[in-house]
């Protein structure tokens, strides 16, 4: 991952919404209106299981592993906890494996390690029957 350049919330917060053209983003072409985004802007940017708070925007491209050029730039959200950097993600509330949809009334904010430490019951009720947890 490159990271391109890091904005305050009150940069970017105030450009998303849902269907939102893309702005440019000191000279990037930038989607602000992608639904993990919105669910930011509009549910919050505070982790639903430890609170951790995000606290900037990074962007963000992916890195071409053949020519080392920025691919697919895009916004990410971190927090601070300490002096490392977390990434905040999406979390659906009832898991995809477990029948929930990407509708945002089952979406909410949540940092990656509690979004990984979370799982999804199906995924934890298969860890049981292969005797890892």
């Amino acid at each position: 991952m490159i990271r391109l350049h890091t904005f305050p919330l009150g940069v970017i917060l105030p450009l998303v919404k849902a269907g939102a053209a893309p702005v440019l983003l000191n000279g990037i072409r930038v989607s602000v209106g992608v639904k993990r985004l919105v669910v930011f802007a509009t549910k919050g940017i505070a982790c639903k299981k430890c609170g951790l708070v995000g606290d900037h925007f990074a962007l963000e491209a992916h890195e071409d592993p053949e020519t080392g050029a920025a691919l697919a730039p895009h916004l990410n959200l971190y927090g601070k906890a300490g002096d490392k950097e977390i990434l905040m993600t999406i979390d659906h509330i009832q898991a995809l494996a477990d029948g929930g949809t990407s509708e945002m009334t089952n979406l909410q904010p949540m940092c990656s390690p509690c979004n990984r430490r979370k799982g999804s019951l199906k995924g934890l009720a298969r860890q049981r029957e292969c005797g890892r947890h």
